[in-house]
Parts: C-alpha cells; structure tokens; sequence
C-alpha cells in the first residue's frame, strides 16, 4: 500500500557481502520484513511483548553474533530495539570485536545496527572495519551509521577514510554527515573540505558544510548563511532552495559573537528584508524571527514595507549585541542512551502546552487552535484502534477519531488555495491521499472526502488483526521526505508500538539526523492524557523546531 522508501531511511537493501569479513556470517539467512512500513504482520503485540523480553534475556547472555544478527533482523520493531537496548548497555568488548563482522552483513538492519552499537559503546576495535566495511557498504543506512560512530569515536585517524568517503559517496546525506563527522575530528585539515563544499552542486552537501562550519567558525558560518540568503533563486535546485534557506537563517539566529562584526550583521539585515518580500508561508515567518533575532526590533509583522520603515533610520547606527549560545545538551553515559519514558513509567506530568494566540504573521487558518503558517504541509493523523475511544470519559461519546476529523476537514475547508497539501492516516500501515503534495485548489473535495470515509482498521478482521498499531516513524518519514514540505501537523494518542524504530531515543535520534537536511517543523498533538506518550510527543516536536499542544489545549481550542 506505501510507497517504497528511500534507500538509508525507509528501504531495505539486499546488497552483495562486501570483503571477507562479511564470510563469518554469509550462511545466516534471515527472514526480512516487507516494509515499508514495517510491521509485524504475524504476531499480536502481546506475542511480540513476549518475543521481547525473551530477546532481551538472550541479548543479556549470548555471545554468538549469528544470534545477535537473527535479533536485529527480527519481524519486530519491539524485538529489535529491546535487543539493541541490552547490548548498547553490555559492557563486553568481548561480544564487540566478534560483531564486528555483522558490518558486512547483507542486511542493512544487521549491519547498520552493528554500526549503531559500536558508536553507543564508542568501540575504538570497530575503527578500522567502520572505514574499510562500514563506509564502503552499498546500504546508505549503514554509511551513515558508520559515519556517525567514527565521529563518536572521535579519532582523528579517521580523517582520510571520512574524507574518501565525502569524494566518492553519491549520496547527499553521506557527504553532508561526513562534513559534519570531520569538523568534529579534525577542526583544521577539515576547514579546506567545508569552505569547498559551500559551493557544492548538492544543496543537501551545502547544508551540511553550513552546519559544519557552525562548529568550526561561526561567524564564517553566519557569513556563509547570509550568502544563502542573498542568493537569486536556483530554479535548478527549487525543491531545495527553502531548506537551504531554513538552514541558513537557523544559522543566523545560533551566532553568538555578533557585537564585532556589525557590517556582516547589517548585510545580513538588508538581505533579510529582501528576502522577506520573496517568500511565503513558513519560510517568510522564519525570516522575519531572524529579522527580529538580530535586531531585537520587538515583533514586527512580516512585510518588507514596514522592515524598510524600521530599518533605514536605524541602520547607520546600529550596533548588533553578543547572543547567548544555547546551553547544550545533557551528556548521554558511555554506552547507553537517555531513555524516553515508555508506558507505565511514572513519567512527571509534562507542562502545560497552550496553542499560541499571537504573532500569526499572515495567517487566519488554525488547526486545533495552532496557526497554519505553512504553505507546503502534511497532516498525518493516527488511525491505531485505540482512536475508537471516547476523547473524553466525561464529556460524552465523542471519539478522538471523530475529533480529529471533524477539524481537519474543517481546516481543509478553510485553508487558501496556494497551499499544497497532503493528509496521511497511520496504523500499524499508513495511507495517504496522494503520493506528494498536492494543490488543495484542485483537491480540496477529494482530500475532505478521503478524511471523511476513513476509518480505523478493524482488528476483528482477518486482514486488519495486525494493522490496528501505532507505527510512529515510517508515516512520518513518509511525510518529511516529500520533496517541497516544510510543517507536519502530527496528531497521535503517544508513542510508537510499530516500526522501524520503536525505542523512542533511537527513533528521535534517527528523526533528528534526517532533518538536519530535510528542515521539517514537526508539530505535535496528542488526544489522549498518557504523561509518557505525552513526554515522547514533546521531545519529537523539540528535535524538529515543532510545538506541542496536549489535549486539554485541543478541547479548549474546540470550546473556542
């Protein structure tokens, strides 16, 4: 029913065993799921709960790595992750080395998962065969695990394999994280790689030089961005050209050490205002927080007209001040992970999340009380069995699924007939209305009629019995791989249960790292009151630049 994935997100790769490390484990033969989406289509979640907790006690004892890899290659998403939870956590350099060879596994889930271990351990042993086998494989999952574990390994060593990598690999994202991985290596000799690659013909490798530049010098980095904004349009690259520019003006808003440099702060400012007048929607908002950021106007509303008016009997005196730099991230302990909650945690109750009522910019139409500023998005609502249930005990038989549909049809009635537009339902399996974007000037009709006749799937039905889950990331990826999307409106009752990935830290990291290139705003609602699938709803909307609105804000903005 879904589409086939890209190849490192969503596809599954057959590739040919590459050199003879791949020789200990050629004779595993390992049943793969179908996906995407993937899914467990044979056992119930309580057959697979049970599946779980024996893999985890196997992960816990075995040394053997044909079993590991019959672990990661498992049907389901909760049997791979609760085994990959357990061996991230084993402190056994013994069971490391005899993985190593799963890197040439012809798997992708087997050797990207060895990849994945070896960078939560911070494995140095697994150094060499990351660059000869990792960065060779023709799986893009398993490169940019590899990637990703030689820059946590934090060898400088690693330079020219990286380097190799970012010459040879025909992948946008392989070269970007590489960028990115040898900036962290080697600051000096990588300085000469990002300055190049700022030019590169790949938008998503100029990104990654952007983001990579941030780390090594971030007033060439803002300097770099402000030549992304002031750039003519690139018809070539029309697809791309926003998310380049939403790469750029984060980079503008993270640059701390501005009071030294007020020429480049003033051409950025000039060339924001230019830009303003050229963009619509979600990009034409960014803009103007930057505009504000640097300027600390105080919330002016998006027309270039009334920047201008600000602007000019100011700007030969204006003098730009340092900014904070964000504080950073909590540190994750050597060879484990910060875990999200799951259900039946005593998870603290999140705080309390209200839809915004000002600074629209432009904007009239809201979805559950959230302005749509976005002109290009995707509304991806849960369609899992337990969408059948009442919103609220109290408030009488009204269905969550009924609530969210009544709204988005009624969002899709309201919105302007320049916004593109997609609506996904999601189960264990998802559907859409189309295969992208999609003018709601001339679908408007078909997108409220498909809303209107779906329904959950039946898990009384023989055909339906496994597909009434939660499967969280394989729809959304779906959703941010769409070629011109900026905003997912994501309604769910909480997390995942269905998957690629079902481990909610894995899943969030693995999110993160695919938008650092594709620059989507994941907005996040939750109909139900579950604090941890409410902490899991939050943190994806954080990862993204989304918001999270909880349930009580979605009554109260229906009460409205």
């Amino acid at each position: 029913m879904a589409r086939a994935g890209r190849p490192g997100h969503n596809a599954r790769m057959r590739p040919a065993l590459p050199l003879a490390l791949a020789l200990l484990v050629a004779g595993a033969a390992l049943a793969a799921p179908d996906g995407p989406p993937f899914y467990d289509r044979k056992r119930a979640l309580e057959a697979q709960n049970e599946a779980a907790r024996a893999a985890a006690d196997e992960a816990r004892a075995t040394s053997d790595p044909a079993r590991v890899a019959a672990l990661l290659a498992d049907d389901s998403g909760l049997v791979r992750d609760r085994a990959f939870t357990i061996l991230a956590d084993r402190d056994d350099e013994a069971l490391l080395r005899a993985l190593v060879p799963l890197l040439g596994h012809r798997d992708e889930f087997v050797s990207a998962g060895a990849a994945e271990l070896f960078a939560q351990r911070r494995f140095a042993g697994a150094r060499e065969a990351l660059e000869k086998v990792g960065l060779a494989s023709r799986s893009e999952l398993t490169a940019l695990e590899t990637i990703w574990a030689l820059e946590a390994l934090g060898d400088a060593a690693s330079f020219e394999a990286l380097e190799r990598a970012f010459k040879r690999r025909k992948e946008p994202r392989v070269r970007g994280d590489a960028l990115i991985a040898l900036a962290a290596l080697a600051p000096q000799p990588a300085r000469a790689v990002v300055d190049g690659a700022l030019q590169d013909a790949a938008p998503p490798v100029r990104i990654g030089a952007i983001v990579a530049l941030r780390a090594l010098d971030p007033r060439a980095a803002a300097a770099a961005a402000v030549d992304v904004v002031a750039a003519k349009p690139d018809r070539r690259n029309a697809a791309w050209e926003p998310r380049l520019l939403l790469c750029a003006l984060e980079t503008l808003r993270l640059w701390p050490d501005r009071a030294g440099a007020r020429e480049l702060v003033v051409r950025a400012v000039d060339a924001l205002i230019e830009r303003l007048a050229r963009e619509e929607g979600l990009p034409q908002h960014e803009v103007n927080l930057t505009l504000d950021d640097l300027t600390q106007a105080g919330g002016l509303e998006a027309d270039p007209e009334i920047w201008r008016g600000w602007w000019a009997p100011r700007r030969d005196a204006f003098q730009p001040v340092d900014k904070a730099p964000p504080a950073p991230p909590a540190p994750e302990p050597r060879g484990g992970r910060r875990r999200a909650p799951r259900e039946g945690d005593d998870a603290p109750p999140a705080a309390p999340a209200r839809p915004e009522t000002g600074n629209e910019g432009r904007t009239r139409v809201r979805f559950h009380g959230v302005p749509v500023r976005s002109k290009r998005l995707v509304f991806a609502q849960d369609m899992s069995g337990g969408m059948n249930n009442p919103l609220d005990k109290e408030a009488g038989p009204l269905s969550k699924l009924q609530f969210s549909k009544d709204e988005l049809v009624r969002v899709l009635e309201a919105l302007p007939d320049d916004v593109r537009t997609n609506v996904v339902f999601f189960a264990s399996d998802y559907w859409r209305h189309a295969e992208q974007l999609v003018p709601i000037n001339r679908a408007r009709a078909a997108l409220i009629g498909f809303v209107k006749e779906a329904v959950t799937p039946d898990f009384r039905k023989a055909q339906d019995r496994h597909r009434s889950r939660s499967n969280i990331y394989d729809p959304l990826v779906f959703a941010m791989e769409d070629p011109e999307i900026d905003t997912v409106f994501f309604l769910s009752e909480g997390g995942p249960n269905e998957g690629r990935y079902v481990e909610r830290e894995r899943l969030l990291r693995h999110v993160a790292r695919l938008n650092v290139y594709q620059r989507v705003q994941v907005h996040t609602l939750q109909v139900t009151n579950d604090r941890a699938g409410g902490a899991f709803l939050r943190r994806l909307a954080e990862v993204t630049g989304g918001q999270f609105h909880d349930v009580e804000a979605l009554k109260a903005a229906r009460a409205r």
